[in-house]
């Protein structure tokens, strides 16, 4: 009897051990799949963004709000028309340019009343724009994102 149950408890005991193993195999099964998901996700999602990170010179602490740039020309400004329509007095109706040119992304001031911040500094020119740039215009800081 006592040789019975001491086969049948190894044979419990193996399969338990098979069981955890397959689980761990499955799990790492799992996660590398979803990784490559995601991040074949990121590469299909390459439009960059706009996203507001201030207010009033302030953290931004509204809902998160990003502007996709989703074509090679935007104009930003406060009128209806605009690609990007921002109500805030402090914007002009057509305040600024965003394109794509060579695979690169310019801002330009369009003779704005209060002008365009790139950085911290005021912009008179066109210039390319960075991942991370700093952009200001009126009341309302925005991060360039690619």
């Amino acid at each position: 009897m006592f040789e019975f149950i001491s086969t049948s408890m190894k044979y419990v005991f193996i399969t338990i051990i098979y069981a955890f193993i397959f689980a761990v195999i499955r799990m790492i099964y799992k996660d590398i799949s979803s990784t490559v998901k995601r991040e074949g996700f990121q590469e299909v999602q390459s439009n960059p963004v706009l996203r507001v990170i201030g207010y009033k010179d302030r953290p931004y602490t509204g809902q998160t709000n990003e502007y996709a740039l989703e074509k090679t020309r935007i104009v930003i400004g406060r009128d209806k028309s605009c690609d990007i329509s921002i109500d805030d007095m402090l914007i002009s109706k057509r305040h600024l340019l965003l394109w794509l040119e060579n695979d690169e992304w310019y801002i330009r001031d369009l003779r704005s009343k209060n002008g365009t911040v790139l950085n911290n500094e005021l912009i008179k020119e066109p210039y390319i724009l960075d991942d991370g740039d700093s952009i200001k215009i009126g009341d309302l800081v925005l991060e360039f994102r690619l």
